[in-house]
């Protein structure tokens, strides 16, 4: 399932994310995090897995502002941790995390 955020940082920027459920991590494109200015902390190197199993090159673990729309149009809004990863073709991936 794909859904619209917003994310802020030093600036906001609407995106596009894929909500996986069986994610156990949330990642954001590497290109995407630097554009955001966030800063990504400690070496996440090997715990992000693509589906067939390669593992992506990852600068650490940022947090950014992210505002979501529930069904009834309520604006929500939550600091998360996010992955920053070289992850293609998304911007956002939402786990369960």
């Amino acid at each position: 399932m794909r859904i619209d955020v917003n994310i802020e940082e030093s600036q906001r920027t609407r995106v596009e994310a894929l909500l996986d459920t069986g994610a156990e991590i949330s990642l954001v494109a590497r290109i995407l995090a630097r554009r955001l200015k966030t800063t990504a902390h400690g070496s996440e190197a090997g715990r992000a897995r693509t589906v067939d199993g390669s593992i992506p090159r990852c600068d650490g673990t940022t947090r950014a502002k992210m505002e979501i729309c529930d069904r009834n149009g309520e604006r929500r809004i939550k600091e998360h941790d996010f992955v920053a990863a070289d992850i293609l073709g998304e911007v956002v991936t939402l786990g369960y995390d």
